[in-house]
C-alpha cells in the first residue's frame, strides 16, 4: 500500500518534467523524442549556432541586458539622491533622466 502511494507520488511528480534518465526508463515519464535520444537512436545532427537567426538572438540578448543594466544604474542613482545632501537634491530634482546622468557624472572627481 505505502509503496503504491509511493510510486504513485513519484509518477505525478515527474509529469511535465525535463524527463531525465531515470524518469524515462523507469517510470515512463517524458516525451518520445528524450527515450528515443536515452536509447541512442537519434541520428540527427543539433543545429549550428552560426546562422543569421544566432547572431540576431544574441544581439536581441545584448540588447535586452543593456536595457536593464541601464534601469538598475538609474534606480541606483536615485536611491542615492535620497540620501545626498540637501544642495544636491534641489539641483537634481525635476531633471530628466539623461539630463540627471549628465550631471552626476559631471560630479566626478
Amino acid at each position: 500500500m505505502f509503496t503504491e502511494s509511493l510510486t504513485v507520488q513519484i509518477l505525478s511528480d515527474s509529469r511535465g518534467s525535463v524527463g531525465d534518465a531515470y524518469d524515462c526508463r523507469y517510470f515512463g515519464a517524458g516525451s518520445r523524442k528524450d527515450r528515443v535520444v536515452l536509447a541512442g537512436f537519434a541520428t540527427t545532427t543539433p543545429k549550428s549556432a552560426d546562422g543569421e537567426s544566432e547572431m540576431i538572438r544574441q544581439l536581441k540578448i545584448a540588447h535586452d541586458q543593456a536595457v536593464e543594466q541601464r534601469a538598475a544604474a538609474m534606480v541606483t542613482m536615485k536611491a542615492m539622491l535620497v540620501h545626498a545632501p540637501d544642495a544636491l537634491r534641489r539641483e537634481t530634482t525635476g531633471k530628466t533622466q539623461i539630463a540627471l546622468t549628465r550631471h552626476l557624472a559631471g560630479l566626478r572627481p
